[in-house]
């Protein structure tokens, strides 16, 4: 998982961003949530991918916010993406190692464990 966040964390570097180059609000949102772990910005985001057409973007975002920061509600939205997508396949069950990550973050939540 470690690998994952820390492969998304260099790419969000990206290309260096003057202060005068234009962000759209979402990208300076993500940014904020990647580098820093912002709270408030992860809240923004996240309502706004819940909002839009793909809510499913968030995901990744809380599994940052959850593992990286140790932000616990994160840990049941991780939860909540994992129920939604497989609701939406009506009756296909998790694969053992999707449903040991899901109760790792369903554990954590239910815990308040921060790491």
């Amino acid at each position: 998982m470690g690998a994952i966040i820390r492969y998304f964390y260099e790419e969000s570097k990206g290309p260096e961003v003057f202060e005068d180059s234009p962000l759209c609000h979402v990208d300076s949102l993500k940014i904020k949530v990647i580098n820093k772990g912002d709270i408030i910005s992860y809240i923004e985001l996240r309502d706004s991918f819940m909002a839009s057409k793909f809510p499913d973007e968030s995901l990744f975002y809380s599994i940052v916010m959850a593992k990286q920061y140790g932000y616990q509600p994160a840990n049941e939205h991780v939860c909540q993406h994992f129920k939604s997508f497989y609701e939406k396949l009506q009756g296909k069950s998790m694969d053992s190692f999707t449903d040991s990550i899901y109760h790792m973050f369903l554990d954590e939540s239910k815990l308040g464990v921060i790491k």
